[in-house]
This record gives structure tokens, sequence and C-alpha cells, in this order.
């Protein structure tokens, strides 16, 4: 009997260790992340064009068995969920949006992703609210990039049923002109 309750205890003590890892980690495999750089020159390249058009796109995709509801990026809760991450060759930089003052009718506003379902984000880089460009004085640069989606826990994230946790994208190869 003795034994029989520490099994127990010690099986209660190794669930309560090592689920909610398990669980967070398969939270964050409930989207998939893409970037998405469709202006290509006839090399192949994909370029990011600093001078002309400052835009590109990343796909958010829901690869679960469940609706994943993600906080709108107009607001104040999804306003800096996304992160560039770019190398020039040496080492890694981000570029990131930077919040503004004051947003006009800040309301909790979220997206729902059903399975199987994805989400077009464009990123405008052309807007004075990214931090952290590169200033290329007309000069083309080679670059790896990937971009983190992040949206991290509280109070409204868990009363609405906002996915939180973090992702990245896959690295892409990338021209900045």
């Amino acid at each position: 009997m003795k034994r029989l309750f520490v099994y127990i205890l010690f099986s209660v003590f190794f669930l309560c260790l090592f689920v909610p890892q398990l669980s967070a980690q398969t939270r964050q495999q409930d989207l998939e992340l893409t970037v998405i750089a469709p202006i290509n020159t006839p090399e192949g390249e994909r370029v990011i064009s600093l001078d002309r058009y400052r835009r590109f796109h990343v796909l958010l995709t829901n690869i679960s068995a469940r609706s994943i509801r993600l906080w709108q990026s107009w607001n104040s809760w999804g306003y800096q969920n996304m992160t560039l991450i770019t190398n020039f060759g040496d080492g890694w930089a981000t570029i990131r949006r930077q919040k503004p003052k004051h947003i006009d009718g800040d309301f909790p506003d979220f997206w729902v992703l059903e399975p199987g379902e994805y989400l077009v984000l464009e990123v405008d880089l052309s807007t004075a609210e990214w931090k952290g460009i590169p200033d290329l004085y007309d000069e083309s640069q080679n670059a790896k990039m990937k971009v983190m989606f992040q949206s991290p826990r509280d109070v409204l994230s868990e009363e609405f049923g906002i996915w939180t946790g973090n992702i990245e994208s896959e690295e892409v190869k990338v021209v900045f002109k």
C-alpha cells in the first residue's frame, strides 16, 4: 500500500513537472509562419526594395485541428507581434514595429483561423513605424531574413482564448535594395 502511494505521488509529480512543457511545445506547432517576398529578379533573387516598393507578405497558417484566435495587428495587443530578424553577414539584428503613443478606438479585436485556414499579413516597411531598417545608400545588400511572431500571455489573452507563444519562420535569402 505504501509502495502504491509512493508510485502515485511520483507519477503526479512527474506529470506536473513535464506536461506543461509538452503542452507548450505542442501549442507552438499550432501555427506555421512563412515569409513571402515575391519580387524576383531574372536571376531568381527575392528583392525587398527599400527605395520603391517596401512591401512583402507573411503567411500564418493554422496547422492544428482546432480554431485559433490571433490578436489583430491594428490594436495595441497585436501591433508589435511581428519582428523581422535579418543577417547581413555581421550577425542577427531586428527590425521592429514601434508602438504608437496612441491608438484611436483601441479594443481587443482578433482574427479566428479555422483548421487549415491562413492569414496573409502585409509588411509595409515604408512607414516610419518600423525601426532598424538598414540604410544602404543606394546599394544592394544580400541578407538572410526570418520573421518571428509572438503573442504574450496576459489577462485578456486568457479571457478571449487568444493563441499565445512564439514561432519563427524558416530563414529566406533576400536582397535589400
